[in-house]
């Protein structure tokens, strides 16, 4: 007779093996629904996350050190800000 744990052991292989998906095909999951919205539509979940992150950052007592923090831009960042600025300076006929 099978034990407990062997058992249970390959249910839980056999779950793991109908959900598994990379990553890739998780994010595409998790978007679906989203894609193909009008800006107004993609505007209201854009102000819902905000005034979400707004919130919760209100009741933080470190607020003002969170709120200060900044990562560092890219390594590409200003050579692609001057290909920009040049652009909107010099645009081509």
């Amino acid at each position: 007779m099978a034990r407990y744990d062997d058992l249970m052991d390959a249910a839980l292989e056999r779950f793991l093996a109908r959900h598994a998906t990379t990553e890739r095909e998780a994010v595409a999951r998790d978007v679906a629904e989203l894609r193909g919205l009008g800006p107004e539509a993609t505007w209201r979940i854009i102000d819902a996350v905000c005034r979400s992150a707004a919130d919760v950052l209100s009741m933080r007592p470190d607020r003002r050190t969170v709120l200060s923090d900044r990562d560092p831009p890219h390594p590409s960042y200003d050579e692609a800000m001057r290909r920009l600025r040049s652009a909107y300076r010099n645009p081509r006929p």
